[in-house]
Parts: C-alpha cells; structure tokens; sequence
C-alpha cells in the first residue's frame, strides 16, 4: 500500500545522458514535468574529468533552483536517486538552507 504521508515525495527530475545531434557534443539533459504534462528542462555539457554521479545530481538542483522559487531561507535538498540503464532520477524536496549548508561543509 502506498503511504501518502510517507516523507520524500517531491519533485522528480530525470537526467540523462545524450549526444548533440549537430556537434556530436557529449550532454547531460534534467527534465521535470508536471501540471498536465508542461516540462521543464536545462542541458549542460558533459565534462569527462569529473565524476558523474556528481554531474547528474548538480544539474538536477540546479534545474529546480532556476525554475521553482522557493520561501527566503528555503532551498531544494536531493533526498533520494535510483537509476535505470539510461536515466537517473532525482527525488527532491525543500530544506532549511542554513542546514543543508552546514551539513555540506561537514561533508
């Protein structure tokens, strides 16, 4: 049974890798869609010198950040990613932003 008051179920942002179809450039693509379908979407190039797990989860916040404005002292927190062959996926929700500055300076 699912728990509709079970924690984590924000937003989901898919991201994925692809080839530019004119450049051949290496890219990683974040989709988010909601409200009847209307996606959101943000590209960024793939650099190979770093990690991409990293890569993934960086665009992920950063597509949230650019186009859900949260309350002052909010921000977006990634709390959860599974994968498939082709795709990550991304469950977010919002934080204390004080917090999740201090935890990321521990870490």
């Amino acid at each position: 049974m699912f728990d509709t008051h079970a924690p984590s179920q924000g937003p989901v942002v898919l991201t994925r890798a692809t080839t530019h179809p004119t450049s051949g450039a290496d890219l990683l693509v974040a989709t988010h869609k909601r409200d009847g379908g209307r996606a959101w979407r943000m590209t960024a190039s793939y650099d190979y010198g770093r990690n991409a797990y990293e890569q993934h989860r960086e665009l992920a916040l950063a597509l949230l950040t650019k186009h859900f404005e949260l309350s002052p002292g909010r921000c977006w927190q990634l709390v959860a990613m599974g994968h498939d062959q082709n795709h990550y996926f991304h469950t977010a929700e919002t934080a204390n932003a004080d917090v999740v500055a201090a935890i990321e300076a521990v870490q």
